[in-house]
């Protein structure tokens, strides 16, 4: 094994905003995503102060619910993973169930832009 490292590595965990940094040999590159499932789940029960297990778990309090359904929405906007596999993911739910949840989270979110601009 070597020891000389020409440069320092990138670390990726210091990703710029937009995500995109200049290269010198490869011009504008992009950093990659990778995000889980799992890390994506707990910062949003996290931001709710819940745990993941309660995004899994079966409970219907809305509490519960509208986390879920960000969780949902969060995972669906990655484009990494069908809405199967979400499902199975939180709690083996149907796909369908998925669907729904974020569909549901999308409509308070353009609701609240709605209210902000009028």
């Amino acid at each position: 094994m070597n020891a000389f490292t020409p440069f320092e590595p990138i670390e990726w965990s210091t990703v710029p905003p937009d995500g995109k940094f200049l290269s010198l040999w490869r011009g504008l590159i992009e950093a990659p995503d990778n995000r889980t499932m799992a890390s994506l789940a707990l910062h949003v029960a996290n931001r709710h102060e819940l745990t993941v297990t309660h995004l899994k778990g079966p409970c219907r309090n809305a509490r519960y619910v509208l986390a879920r359904q960000e969780c949902m929405w969060e995972l669906c906007q990655t484009g990494k993973w069908s809405t199967t596999q979400i499902g199975r993911f939180l709690g083996d739910r149907d796909h369908s169930t998925v669907i729904w949840g974020r569909d549901r989270h999308q409509a308070r979110l353009d609701a609240a832009r709605a209210e902000g601009a009028a």
